[in-house]
C-alpha cells in the first residue's frame, strides 16, 4: 500500500506520559490498557515521504493541542534536518498547481491558491534580502504589457528545500474586459527572479465573472461554538445522508486517526490513517469501551486494500484540506464508490489565510511539516469539477464547509 515503508522499534513513552494520553482518551488508568498503549508508542512507521512522515505523526501533537501536556521533546518535527546548504546554493520553485480562476472580473483584487515546492538547495526567506514573494504580470491579445498595481505575496514562513505550500497569492486584474495573460513569477526580492515562471495562463476579463453559489447550497453566516460542536453538526449531516439507504452500510474514514467518527455511526467501517500509533490507540479505545465496529487500517489513501465499487460511502472530517491535491485524492476515492454512493467531507476550513498574516498557530503546523491549507468556495466547487464529483447537498456553517458529493454534475 505504501512504496519504500519500514516500521521500526522506538523507545516507549514514559509511563506518565502514557497515563497522560489515557486522561486523553478516557481510557481507565489500569495496567492493562496501559501496556496496550505503551507498546503500541514502540512502533512507527517511516514512509519515505516528507509529507506522509509529518502527517504520521499527529497523536501526540492532537493530544497536546486537546489542553493535554505532553513533553516538548515527542512533538518536534520529524523530517530530517537539511543541515547547513552548501556554499552557493540557493533556493528554487517547482511549480506544481493552481486554483486561479480563468475568469475574473475587471480591476477587482482576488486571492486565488497556488502550489509550489522549494527544489534548490537553500531555505526560501520570508524575511531580510533575499526574501521571496510571488509577483505577476498581465500581457493584453497583442501581447503588450498592462499595468496594473503591484502586489507582492510573501511566504508566511521560511520554507526548507524539499517543502511544498499551497498559498494564496493575491492578483490585481486590468481594469478593461478582454482577453488576457497572466504569469506568475517568484523573485528573491533585491537579488533575482526565479525561473522558471508560472504560465502563461489565459485568463478572460468580463463583468458578471465572479463566482455565485449553486441555488441549492446553504450558506449560514453563524459557525457552531467550537470543533466539537461543528463535529456532531457534521454527524448529524451524515446520519441523514444515510438515512435512505442501507440499514447497516459498508463505510470508509480516511484521517480518523484514534477517535474515527464512524464509530458513532451505524455500519461496516472502516479506519484509515497513516499514524501508526493514533490506530493502534484507536484500537485499545475501541476494545475498553467493547466497540467492534470499526476496523483500524494503515494505508495510503490514494492506495487503498479494498476492491473498486466497495463503500456505500467514504467520509473526510477535517481531512481533505491536508491532500497535497484535493481533487487528485477525491477522484481516486471515487473508484470505491459503490452505485448510488457518496463521498462526504466534513468540517472543511472555507476561505484562504492571507500569509502575511498568518496566526502563529497555522505557521506553526506548517513548519512541522502539515499540508495546511484553505480554499474559498470557488475553489472548493473547482476541486469537486475536476473530480468529476457534484455537490448534492452542500452546507457552510461560517467557515466550515460539508458537502455530500455523488459522481457527475447532475442535481440529486
Amino acid at each position: 500500500m505504501f512504496s519504500d515503508t519500514i516500521v521500526i522499534r522506538g523507545p516507549l513513552l514514559a509511563p506518565a506520559v502514557v497515563r497522560t494520553v489515557l486522561r486523553a482518551m478516557d481510557l481507565p488508568a489500569d495496567t492493562g490498557n496501559a501496556l496496550l498503549v505503551r507498546q503500541a508508542s514502540g512502533a512507527r512507521a517511516r514512509y519515505g515521504d516528507r509529507l506522509v512522515e509529518a502527517e504520521s505523526a499527529q497523536f501526540l501533537r492532537r493530544v497536546h493541542a486537546s489542553g493535554y501536556p505532553i513533553p516538548a521533546e515527542l512533538l518536534k518535527n520529524p523530517a530530517p534536518d537539511s543541515g547547513d546548504p552548501p556554499e552557493g546554493a540557493e533556493p528554487g520553485v517547482r511549480w506544481i498547481l493552481d486554483y486561479i480562476p480563468r475568469a475574473m472580473p475587471p480591476g477587482h483584487p482576488v486571492l486565488a491558491n497556488i502550489r509550489f515546492e522549494n527544489n534548490g538547495g537553500a531555505t526560501m526567506r520570508r524575511y531580510g534580502t533575499g526574501r521571496i514573494a510571488i509577483a505577476f504580470a498581465w500581457t493584453d491579445a497583442a501581447g503588450q504589457a498592462v499595468m496594473t498595481e503591484d502586489y507582492r505575496t510573501p511566504l508566511p514562513l521560511d520554507l526548507p528545500p524539499g517543502q511544498a505550500i499551497t498559498l494564496p497569492v493575491r492578483l490585481v486584474p486590468p481594469d478593461e474586459p478582454g482577453r488576457y495573460t497572466l504569469v506568475l513569477r517568484m523573485v528573491m526580492e533585491g537579488v533575482r527572479w526565479l525561473d522558471p515562471p508560472w504560465g502563461p495562463l489565459r485568463v478572460n476579463i468580463r463583468d458578471g465573472a465572479a463566482f455565485v453559489p449553486p441555488a441549492h447550497w446553504v450558506l449560514n453566516a453563524t459557525a457552531p461554538s467550537g470543533y466539537v460542536a461543528d463535529q456532531e453538526r457534521g454527524i448529524g449531516l451524515l446520519r441523514s445522508w444515510l438515512a435512505s439507504g442501507d440499514a447497516r452500510p459498508r463505510l470508509l474514514e480516511i484521517g480518523g486517526n484514534a477517535k474515527p467518527v464512524l464509530a458513532h455511526v451505524p455500519g461496516e467501517s472502516y479506519n484509515v490513517d497513516v499514524d501508526l500509533m493514533g490506530l493502534q490507540v484507536g484500537a485499545v479505545v475501541q476494545q475498553a469501551r467493547q466497540r467492534t465496529t470499526v476496523s483500524f487500517v494503515c494505508a495510503d489513501a490514494h492506495n487503498l486494500p479494498f476492491a473498486e465499487g466497495f463503500f456505500d460511502a467514504i467520509v473526510m472530517f477535517a481531512t481533505l484540506h491536508h491532500g497535497p491535491d484535493p481533487a487528485a485524492l477525491l477522484r481516486r476515492l471515487r473508484t470505491h464508490l459503490r452505485p448510488g454512493g457518496f463521498i462526504g467531507v466534513f468540517c472543511e476550513p472555507i476561505g484562504q489565510i492571507w500569509p502575511g498574516a498568518a496566526e502563529a498557530e497555522y505557521v506553526a503546523e506548517l513548519e512541522h511539516g502539515v499540508n495546511e491549507q484553505g480554499f474559498s468556495l470557488a475553489e472548493y466547487a473547482q476541486i469537486f469539477a475536476s473530480a468529476g464529483l457534484h455537490a448534492a447537498d452542500l452546507v457552510a456553517d461560517g467557515h466550515s464547509l460539508k458537502a455530500r458529493l455523488v459522481p457527475g454534475n447532475a442535481h440529486v
